[in-house]
């Protein structure tokens, strides 16, 4: 039988599931046994299809081109199962979280305790904290023995660098220093004194702040500080687009940043990952158009490769995709991959090109992928929020951005610091644009366009022909502006304003 004859017949057996001899006969030829009814088939076949799809499929035509799909494709070995759960596994474990969490261990204060001796002694619990305030900068050490009023400090030192740059400095400073102190019970600051300070023993120095809260080959979940965190999301995402660039149109990676206060119940953050985790799971197979191909050679790590510029509905800011086409060796070509999906019902003028599911569903070979093709992608989604109250974990699942955008919104805030610091950009400028961005959002799209401009213009004081105009203008309208300063100005506490050492 041909696909589309033996298409059709199987469309005809969805209307009608009672079996006449012929088409018996046929089911005997497929699947080896005698089946009457022809819906228990498909039941059956539905059942075991381990992607889902096939049990909420309703359309004949749908349903027929799906069941050629389960009885004619190569099903995935066992080998080629291991070696992709090996691979992802890998990709977790050593890269993400040996090499570049390791590579942000932070160092002399941020890694170090201080012990402290507290008069009169608070008399609260072992293993319980207190807030105090010393030189207007408020923590809460951590009591170790409560029968001497012994505290641990188990914050970053950095905010006591007003004190001294180092662990000792530190320490010394705050001998005989006159504080505050709040226990969990009580609502009234009282006056104390640190009499003696020192750095901690050896047994509490050099805390790493990450934390592993589980791994699996195909997520992860780590607790690490949220000033890094950006960073660390732009480290994992090259890596990303190196070890994975053949498979990226075909292997999504998510990630997502949910930062919160360290006051905040941890059930809290877990139950938002949890739904942003859920939000990733249900992406969708989408539509990219290419509107620009480049050759790249030279690249030591990938060989040879094509850079695919891809514009995707809804969205100002291209997606820019490195794809190698080199096998182990970077001088030979890879002829088996990568093929991309391509949005045709006709089979495309090239040489490396099939059908892969005999249905129309045509590949072509990265080499021969031509502007104004249209292809479809699984695409890499990215979240970056911040929880400031137990309603916000319910909200963590909307407005995605795609993993592309970790890059545009640390190369905006590279932009706003530049012009921070070149005094061309003051601080009240900045958030008197946002405020106005704020307010123009509710006119239509013509009319908020118009008054975007003449913000950039007036408040900003950028020339409308400038790199600098073009970029901020689609960065806003893919909402990535806003996020930008949220997570630098608001979360991570960003003064740079002040120059370089206070960055």
């Amino acid at each position: 039988h041909k696909i589309e004859d033996l298409e059709r017949k199987f469309q005809d057996m969805f209307k009608n599931s009672k079996l006449d001899q012929t088409g018996k006969e046929l089911c005997e030829s497929l699947v080896g046994i005698k089946i009457d009814d022809f819906s228990k088939l498909w039941n059956s076949l539905a059942e075991r299809d381990a992607t889902g799809y096939a049990l909420n499929l309703v359309n004949e035509e749908e349903k027929a081109r799906h069941l050629i799909k389960l009885l004619f494709r190569k099903h995935p070995s066992f080998a080629r199962l291991r070696r992709i759960w090996s691979t992802t596994k890998e990709f977790i474990d050593q890269t993400i979280l040996e090499t570049i969490i390791n590579s942000f261990i932070p160092s002399n204060p941020r890694t170090k305790r201080i012990q402290l001796v507290i008069s009169p002694n608070p008399s609260i619990p072992k293993n319980a904290t207190c807030d105090i305030i010393v030189g207007g900068v408020r923590f809460s050490p951590v009591c170790i023995d409560n029968t001497k009023g012994i505290f641990i400090s188990t914050t970053n030192l950095e905010i006591l660098s007003k004190f001294g740059r180092t662990v000792e400095e530190i320490a010394e400073a705050l001998s005989g220093q006159n504080i505050k102190l709040k226990t969990e019970e009580e609502k009234n600051w009282k006056d104390y004194m640190i009499i003696e300070a020192k750095p901690a023993d050896d047994e509490f120095q050099d805390y790493i702040p990450y934390i592993e809260i589980y791994d699996f080959p195909d997520q992860f979940m780590i607790l690490v500080p949220a000033y890094e965190a950006l960073d660390i999301a732009e480290k994992i995402l090259m890596e990303y687009e190196k070890q994975f660039s053949k498979v990226r149109d075909r292997l999504p990676f998510h990630l997502g940043v949910i930062a919160f206060h360290r006051r905040t119940p941890l059930y809290i953050v877990m139950d938002a990952a949890r739904r942003l985790l859920k939000r990733f799971e249900m992406s969708k197979t989408i539509e990219a158009d290419v509107i620009k191909v480049e050759d790249i050679a030279g690249d030591s790590e990938l060989g040879k490769c094509k850079k695919l510029v891809l514009q995707v509905d809804r969205r100002e800011i291209p997606l820019n995709w490195v794809v190698s086409y080199s096998t182990k060796d970077p001088e030979v070509e890879d002829l088996w991959y990568p093929y991309l999906r391509i949005c045709s019902a006709e089979k495309p003028d090239r040489t490396l090109c099939f059908d892969y599911t005999g249905s129309g569903d045509y590949v072509v070979h990265i080499k021969e992928i031509k502007e104004k093709d249209r292809i479809k992608i699984e695409p890499s989604y990215f979240k970056l929020c911040y929880i400031e109250e137990s309603s916000d974990r319910f909200n963590v699942d909307e407005n995605l951005k795609f993993i592309d955008d970790i890059h545009h919104i640390k190369n905006l805030w590279e932009m706003v610091k530049r012009n921070l610091l070149s005094k061309k950009w003051t601080l009240s400028q900045l958030y008197s644009f946002w405020k106005e961005l704020e307010r123009i959002k509710e006119y239509d799209e013509e009319t908020f366009e118009y008054f975007l401009e003449s913000n950039l213009i007036n408040i900003l004081g950028l020339n409308p022909s400038s790199d600098e105009f073009e970029f901020l203008k689609k960065a806003i309208e893919d909402g990535l502006f806003e996020l930008c300063l949220h997570w630098n100005l608001q979360v991570r506490k960003e003064k740079a304003e002040k120059g370089a050492d206070s960055i």
